[in-house]
């Protein structure tokens, strides 16, 4: 499809991607040190079309264990990580919008916050994943994430929709 559109984008599921290892191998040369790095990285035109832009997810049951492992980092797996909650409290006196300006904050950091601490990971999600709630509960926005919310099957919201209730799309 992507060569017919001229994209020369081609969808991942149909792609002939790197085995786990093979990637490793072709990473090593760029000397990517954190995940941030790798993000940039995959971002680049640097990145090869066999080497997948979410490792974390290609390689999940082909030899995926960590991103310290996958960029050849093994410095990380030293770190002794805070446990949740003292992280939790932590991250939510940051007083962060959204997940985006989480990211911001660990790759560069944000104006008045403090440097992201060592002992603070900042793929919470992966490292927590006993206490992990979202990432509406990890930042205490107090937003409701999408899957907080409850909805109306189809049939019941078509009734909704069609009720004599409702006459234009203000209503």
């Amino acid at each position: 499809m992507g060569d017919w559109l001229g994209t020369q984008k081609i969808h991942g599921k149909y792609t002939n991607y790197f085995t786990y290892e093979e990637a490793k191998i072709f990473i090593k040369p760029y000397k990517l040190k954190k995940v941030s790095d790798w993000w940039k990285f995959a971002k680049s035109k640097s990145r090869h079309k066999k080497l997948p832009y979410n490792p974390q997810l290609k390689y999940k049951d082909n030899g995926w264990s960590n991103w310290s492992d996958f960029l050849g980092n093994q410095m990380a797996h030293e770190i002794n990580f805070l446990e949740y909650k003292k992280a939790h409290i932590y991250v939510k006196n940051l007083n962060l919008k959204g997940q985006k300006e989480w990211r911001k904050y660990c790759e560069s950091g944000c104006k008045n916050l403090p440097k992201k601490p060592l002992n603070i990971p900042s793929s919470p999600n992966v490292i927590y994943k006993k206490g992990w709630i979202d990432w509406v509960h990890w930042l205490g926005t107090g937003n409701k994430s999408q899957t907080s919310y409850e909805y109306l099957n189809y049939k019941d919201a078509n009734k909704f929709v069609v009720s004599p209730n409702l006459s234009s799309t203000s209503d």
